[in-house]
C-alpha cells in the first residue's frame, strides 16, 4: 500500500496517519456509550513500548486482552494531560483493525 508506514509504538508521533501496527492488547476499559456509540480503550503493546487503542462500536466488543491486532491505515493523537502524555491510536473511519495469530 502507497504511503503506509508500516511503525512501531515508538515511532508514532502526533497527527501520523496510514499507520500499519502489529500489537497484543494488555487490558481493556469497560465499554460506555458516548453520543449513543460504543466506546472502549485498550492498552496495546509491542517490543518497543505501550500506547492505547480506541475502540468504537462492534470494535469494542470484539476483542479481548491477549488478542494481538493489526491496525491498517490507522490514525495517532498524542494527548497531553496534568497526568502525563498519552498517545492513542485508531482506525478511525478509513482504517481497518483486525485480530490476528502469531
Amino acid at each position: 500500500m502507497r504511503g503506509v508506514k508500516k511503525m512501531k509504538i515508538k515511532e508514532l508521533e502526533d497527527q501520523m496517519k496510514d499507520i500499519v501496527l502489529t500489537a497484543d492488547i494488555m487490558e481493556i476499559s469497560p465499554v460506555r456509550v458516548f453520543n449513543k456509540q460504543k466506546v472502549c480503550s485498550a492498552k496495546i503493546s509491542d517490543d518497543t513500548g505501550e500506547c492505547y487503542l480506541d475502540l468504537w462500536n462492534e470494535n469494542a466488543t470484539r476483542f479481548k486482552a491477549g488478542d494481538t491486532i493489526k491496525l491498517m491505515k490507522g490514525f495517532c493523537k498524542v494527548n497531553k494531560h496534568a497526568e502525563g502524555t498519552f498517545v492513542n491510536v485508531t482506525p478511525g473511519r478509513y482504517g481497518t483493525l483486525l485480530k490476528i495469530k502469531k
